[in-house]
């Protein structure tokens, strides 16, 4: 089978233009395998070399997502599989395979698009457009709520329209072109670049060949920040593929081998930080450019001379805060790109902090592709399909717009995922409002929010704009022979969280046979926040799911007095706290319920009340190896807590008044400590939560101590009296 005319020359564009060329074979797979060979053939000979006059066809790096042997490709093909994160690392290729025949992973398949060198084909390989659509996809079973399994997938129509934008190559012919205009990339010296941006390359450093001439000058103002003032952080962002991570490596180099050799990089994993530690070595073979994790970083401090964060989108706020409050010459640099690397959470959250703390603090963002050139079709077309041109900042804007007006009419209703799919408008500004909800938001959850259908999305809107978003998945209805093993420990299913906890955690697996609602997400814009719209976007969705017979609603989240309010207020108690620290809020998370019929009062209660009479035994001192629970803020427990009561006599409250008055503790703790249990709640005093802190949680006395002196004998007498 020859190839068409139409394809070679795209691929002649592509290649002069330095682009990747997206191909489309549909079809039989008898007429799809031919195709596909005849694709690699003419990539093959067209820049293999002449010897002889013969040509001397060279092999591709080939990469394949999907099963490759049904095509019997006589050439190299090497699979790729796992984690989207970690199993693309390292590899570069000329040709890509997506196998569609068999079960896609779509999060790999974006992951694995950034691959791709200038110049090669991406070959997506699929049976004809309606038959790809009513097959179901295998791989999709590990994001669906048990006990679906994979049927025709709603994600496959969202990305077949854009998947359009390739060329298709059927049998009948071929569809569609590649006309893109081309964006020219000059090449300016190192040296210039440094000096455009202010900054001098440290003395007798090498030549360096930068990919860019925006990586040029974030090299150089990541060599400014060492060399300029104190305190003056560079948040560093790009899209994928724009060479971040290597400027991070490059200066890193050059400034060890000026000299300045303290330099440490961090990241949420190890994996992160290979690409900035391949560049250093290139450069500085010699010298390491140590990992150290965010935890070991706060727990012994090393000295350095700068310390590079990357992927800090994925580091807990509060690690950020704690090491810019240590760490005086610091680098942070974040995938700012749609919802991947959590860009605009991190741009929102971080960056505020930065601005009261750090004022004098840069950024700089690089745009211009690496691998291959702008406007490659290939780019566009992966950023289209999987929502990563999801533009926040057009989002914004639209809502600042709205939040002007002094009030606002809103309206809630619940949206149909198929309704949602068909408008991709509307689609959009829901999955960039969802993305800022939560720290870490993956083609993955886009995917889930398409195939799954336990699903569920409310919103609320003002003129046609989202302005708040609730994602629900409907769980529980499990048989009682399944909720028993669960309880035992013997099965876990996949999803259903609050079913689940509590038929093991809370032992009540008759909980777990109601039609349980979780809230996994939900969001309201943060320039229409404290207007009322959280509340009135809860009350709709709980009135909703009352309609829809649902027993018991829940929700999860890292615990903080703001939220824990909010919840309670919105009559949600909590009823379990996790044991390790969320990643976002360095704080545990805490599982909250309301329930939604009569007959589920007295159930909810009783988990209440055993709850806050455990967690006061939790928070003491020594009860527990594991001390998540004591990052908990006295104002929570203070909240939570049913302590223990005991009446103090009249000896022990003038015994406990006289040691106070003299500023001295340690020898009336316990009874500061049942004076505290009987008053905690209902006396508003601004000791209270300090004392909260010395005797639940064990902070030192000294603490405590140095803060009673700022009060006068007669006061303390006051309140111990």
């Amino acid at each position: 089978m020859n190839l068409p005319q139409a394809i070679r020359q795209a691929r002649q564009l592509c290649q002069t233009q330095r682009w990747r060329l997206p191909l489309w074979l549909q079809g039989e797979f008898s007429f799809v395998r031919e195709a596909l060979h005849s694709a690699i053939v003419d990539y093959c000979q067209d820049d293999s070399p002449q010897l002889g006059g013969q040509q001397n066809p060279r092999f591709p790096r080939i990469l394949c997502i999907g099963d490759v042997e049904p095509f019997n490709l006589p050439w190299p093909v090497q699979s790729i599989k796992g984690p989207a994160r970690t199993a693309v690392l390292g590899h570069e290729a000329e040709v890509l395979l997506i196998n569609t025949f068999s079960p896609v992973d779509w999060e790999l398949v974006a992951a694995a698009s950034g691959t791709l060198k200038a110049g090669g084909l991406w070959l997506l390989i699929s049976p004809a457009l309606d038959s790809w659509l009513a097959a179901p996809n295998a791989a999709a079973k590990r994001l669906l709520t048990f006990p679906q399994q994979p049927a025709a997938s709603p994600f496959a129509k969202l990305l077949a329209p854009q998947f359009q934008q390739a060329l298709q190559w059927r049998h009948d012919g071929v569809f569609g072109e590649i006309r893109q205009t081309p964006q020219q990339i000059t090449t300016e010296t190192a040296a210039k670049l440094a000096s455009d941006t202010g900054t001098e390359l440290a003395e007798g450093q090498p030549a360096t060949p930068y990919a860019s001439n925006e990586q040029a000058s974030a090299v150089a103002a990541i060599i400014h920040v060492v060399t300029g003032h104190r305190r003056r952080p560079l948040v560093l962002t790009a899209h994928r593929g724009r060479g971040k991570s290597a400027a991070l490596g490059i200066a890193a180099a050059q400034l060890a081998l000026s000299g300045r050799e303290r330099i440490v990089i961090c990241a949420p994993h190890p994996d992160a930080a290979i690409v900035a530690q391949q560049q250093f070595a290139l450069l500085a073979p010699d010298k390491q450019l140590a990992f150290i994790p965010v935890d070991r970083l706060l727990s012994e401090r090393p000295e350095l001379d700068l310390l590079l964060i990357d992927e800090a989108a994925g580091v807990p706020i509060p690690h950020l805060e704690q090491l810019t409050a240590h760490y005086s010459r610091i680098v942070f640099a974040s995938t700012e790109h749609g919802y991947e690397g959590t860009g605009r959470g991190f741009t929102v959250r971080f960056q505020q902090y930065l601005n009261k703390n750090c004022p004098g603090w840069k950024k700089l963002h690089l745009s211009q592709p690496i691998r291959y050139a702008a406007n490659d079709p290939l780019e566009q077309l992966i950023f289209s399909a999987f929502l990563l041109d999801c533009d926040t900042e057009q989002l914004w804007q639209t809502v600042a717009d709205v939040a002007a007006q002094p009030a606002l009419t809103v309206e809630c209703m619940r949206v149909a995922i198929p309704d949602l799919i068909a408008e991709p408008r509307l689609l959009r500004q829901v999955f960039a409002l969802l993305s800022l909800a939560h720290y870490q938001t993956s083609l993955r959850d886009l995917w889930a929010l398409c195939d799954d259908t336990s699903l569920q999305l409310t919103l609320i809107q003002s003129s046609g704009v989202v302005l708040g978003v609730a994602l629900i998945g409907i769980e529980g209805e499990l048989d009682c022979t399944l909720s028993q093993q669960i309880a035992k420990g013997e099965r876990r299913v996949q999803g259903h969280l609050l079913a689940q906890s509590l038929a093991f955690h809370l032992q009540a697996p008759e909980l777990a046979s109601k039609k349980l609602a979780r809230i996994q997400r939900i969001v309201v814009h943060p320039l229409v926040q404290r207007r009322g719209l959280g509340e009135t976007l809860l009350e709709h969705l709980t009135l909703d799911l009352i309609t829809q017979q649902i027993q018991i609603l829940g929700t999860s989240f890292g615990a903080s007095i703001e939220l824990a309010t909010f919840w309670q207020r919105s009559g949600f108690s909590p009823i379990r706290l996790s044991h390790k620290l969320e990643q976002a809020s360095n704080a545990p998370s805490v599982l909250m319920v309301k329930p939604l019929q009569d007959s589920l009062q007295a159930c909810a209660s009783g988990l209440t009340d055993d709850f806050r009479r455990q967690l006061y035994w939790q928070t003491l001192p020594g009860q527990f190896r594991n001390k998540a629970q004591q990052k908990l803020s006295p104002e929570i427990l203070r909240l939570w807590v049913d302590a223990p009561k005991q009446q103090l006599s009249a000896h022990q409250r003038m015994v406990l008044c006289h040691s106070i008055r003299q500023y001295k503790v340690e020898p009336v703790l316990t009874l500061l400590q049942m004076w505290l249990n009987l008053h905690f709640a209902s006396i508003d005093h601004p000791l209270i939560e300090p004392m909260i802190a010395l005797l639940w949680q064990g902070q030192p006395i000294a603490e405590f101590e140095s803060i009673l002196r700022h009060y006068s004998g007669a006061e303390l007498e006051v309140l111990f009296r």
